[in-house]
Parts: C-alpha cells; structure tokens; sequence
C-alpha cells in the first residue's frame, strides 16, 4: 500500500506543479517565484500549491521573503556587522525594486536575492492584509536574528525556545494571521500567538535533532547546553562511539523536549476548519512526529541524517485528510516510541518516557476506544524500522514538566470539546 501510495502522490505532485496556479502562472514574475520555491523547498512547495486561490500566492511569498532574509542571517562567510543591520532592515526591502544582492547565499537561494526585483513584483501584487502581515514578521523575525545573529550556542532551554521562535514560531504567527485574513478561518487563530507558536517550535525542533551532524560539520550547536551537558562533556561529544549511552540519553532528553509541544499543535489543529489549511498545517506535523520516532534513540542520528522512507512519507501525506486520521497518525507515531522505551530502559527512563506516556494519554483521548484498540493491534505487530541517509559532506547550514504538562492538557480537552 505504502508503493501505491507513492505513485500516486508522485503523480498528484507532478500535476499540481505544473499547473496553472504554479509554474504555468499567467504572471511572469510568480512563475519566477514559484520556480524558485520548488528548488529551495519541493515538499513546502507541494503543500502550497494544494492551497486554494486565495492564499496560495501569499503563503508563496510569504515564504520566499523569509527564506531570503535567513539567507542573508545565515551566511557566515559574511561578517555579522554587514548582516545584522540589513537583518532589521530586510522589511523594508520587500516593496523596494531597487533592492538586489549578490552578496549572500549560493544557489537559488543566490539567485532569489540577486533577482529580488521580480520578488518585489510578486509582493506588490498582494493584497494590502497580506502585504501587511508578511512586513511584521519579517520585521520581527530580522529583529531576533540580529539579536543572536553572534551567539554560538544556546545555553538554556529558554534560549532554544526563543531561538526556534525566531526562526519558526513567528512563521506560525504569521500563517494563522493570513488564515483569518483570507477568511478562510476565525478570528481565534491570530488571538492564539502562543498556540500557532507551538507549532513552529514542534517542526523547528524537529529539524534540530534531525540535523545534529549536519549542524555539527557546519560548527553550529543549536542543542541547549541545559540538556547536553547533562550527559557529555561537549556537544561534539555526543558523537563519540564510546559515550553512545550518554548520547543516546541526551538525544532521548531532546526529543522529550520537542514532544511537550504536542498539546499545542492538538489545540491548534482542532480548531481549523478549512479542509485545504487543515491539509497545509497538519502535514508537516505528521511529518514532524514521524521524524521523532524514527531518531529516539537512535545512534544513527549521530551518523547521518535519518528520514521517513519516502513510501511511508507519501502514505502519511495522502492519509492526513482530517483531525481523526491525524490523531490515529499521532497516536501510530506513539506507539512506536512507547516500544522503543520498553525496548531500552536504560536509555529512556526518566523524562523521556514520562513524555511520551503523557503524549500517548492526551492523543488516546482524542480517540475512540475502537480506534485506539485498532491502532495498538497495529502496532504490535509492526516492526521497528529507521532509515538514514549518511553524510557525505558538511551541509550549507546546518526539568519536571508534569504539572505544566497537565494544565496544558485540561486546556487542550476543553478546546476540542467546545
């Protein structure tokens, strides 16, 4: 089912890219954006491009904007004293068809900014709400890049939050706003900071423990020492076969952290009512819950980056169609994890396994006991697979919690049952 599922998401895919609303647009200018969205993100260009018309270009520039100013945040062959002004300034670039560089980044990324130009057409084109929307958050979000534009590590927990709320809370932000903007959805999505928050902070952790090598080879450390420094001398460290207990407990600890995140994205999700946002939000959240299963203790994120098998990928994309088929997805994921605690003790004890159980009770209750019952029959009898790419070469860029915890979770139950 997984390989049927992956022809037909290939052939869906081919076909809404070449479509009319993307790279056949009638504007010369967003055929340019639309091109240079698929070649610095296929998957989020996928996602857009199931977006119905009126959100589809906002959200497609919305996401060039701010994938040129982290290109411009990121690039440190430059020194920081020419990228932290341009940072707080970026937003007032998006409407400046003056405004070009050739300074930063390679590739498309190269390209987006040295032909800004046409971007500038794409952004001018939008409505006065989006364009609105897309000015804040890139002025919020160049603002806080700056801010850390010369740290070299996240020394606590709360400085990973806010670094990840940076770089990926504030698209959440932005997105719901653009949601309710296109009344598409209510007002309640741009009264929720905190929960559209919570979403960027699940995927951007996500990413982070994922990109451990990646990130390592590019000397980026974007793990919190309040974590690490529990189980290794140095984050590097974590990579050394002989220390592989204390890694795999310190990989364990920072999943935990990226699963606290969970009440929030039920909270949020629960409350979208738009079948094409549903599909837009809901994915990369499964995608996400996925990826942490797949690196729970799992060495071989310290050797390689590990990946959902694309058969199973395209299987999640085309099945997360509603807030039970997410559930059911979740609550797989969770199971998964739970195994894999009862498999190695000595490595998950503790918080790790208190995060997934508590994950595990507020997913169960979403459900009925029927599909509950349906999906652990499922697990039981699913073996436990991970699949990793190895690295080749270095990439471009690379506490107690149950009684918060529980506050979280009786907010979630009375949000999905309002």
């Amino acid at each position: 089912s997984e390989l049927l599922a992956l022809y037909r998401f290939k052939s869906r895919a081919t076909a809404i890219m070449q479509s009319s609303a993307c790279e056949n647009h009638p504007s010369p200018s967003w055929r340019f954006a639309y091109r240079h969205l698929s070649k610095v993100s296929r998957s989020f260009a996928l996602v857009i491009a199931e977006l119905d018309d009126e959100l589809r270009d906002p959200i497609c520039a919305f996401y060039l904007a701010l994938r040129a100013l982290d290109t411009i945040e990121d690039d440190t062959t430059q020194p920081a004293a020419l990228r932290v002004p341009l940072c707080r300034t970026f937003w007032t670039k998006l409407a400046d068809r003056s405004y070009s560089t050739d300074q930063f980044g390679t590739g498309f990324e190269k390209t987006l900014l040295s032909s800004f130009p046409t971007f500038v057409d794409c952004f001018l084109s939008l409505a006065p709400q989006y364009q609105e929307v897309i000015t804040d958050i890139a002025k919020r979000m160049g603002n806080g890049m700056a801010d850390h534009i010369e740290d070299v590590e996240n020394r606590t927990v709360a400085d990973y939050d806010l670094y990840c709320h940076y770089v990926a809370g504030l698209v959440g932000v932005g997105l719901s706003r653009m949601f309710h903007a296109s009344g598409r959805e209510s007002d309640w999505f741009p009264q929720n900071e905190a929960l559209s928050n919570g979403m960027g902070l699940f995927l951007q952790k996500t990413n982070i423990i994922r990109d451990y090598l990646e990130d390592l080879h590019d000397t980026r450390t974007f793990w919190p020492a309040e974590i690490w420094s529990r189980f290794v001398p140095t984050l590097a460290d974590v990579a050394r076969p002989e220390l592989l207990p204390d890694a795999r407990r310190c990989l364990n600890h920072m999943v935990a952290d990226a699963l606290s995140h969970i009440p929030d994205c039920i909270a949020y999700m629960s409350r979208v009512q738009n079948p094409n946002v549903f599909n837009f939000v809901a994915i990369p959240q499964v995608m996400a819950i996925g990826t942490l299963a797949e690196c729970f203790d799992n060495p071989r994120v310290f050797k390689g980056v590990v990946k959902l098998r694309k058969t199973l990928t395209a299987r999640l994309i085309l099945d997360t169609k509603s807030m039970d088929a997410l559930n059911r997805l979740y609550l797989r994921f969770l199971l998964d994890l739970t195994a894999k605690c009862a498999a190695s003790p000595a490595t998950t004890a503790g918080e790790p396994a208190a995060a997934v159980h508590r994950a595990l009770d507020l997913v169960r209750a979403q459900l009925s006991a029927e599909a509950v019952a349906e999906e652990e029959r499922a697990a039981a009898a699913r073996p436990l697979v991970s699949g990793v790419v190895p690295l080749r070469m270095p990439a471009k860029r690379v506490g107690e919690v149950d009684e918060e915890w529980s506050g979280r979770a009786v907010a979630v139950a009375a949000l999905v049952t309002a």
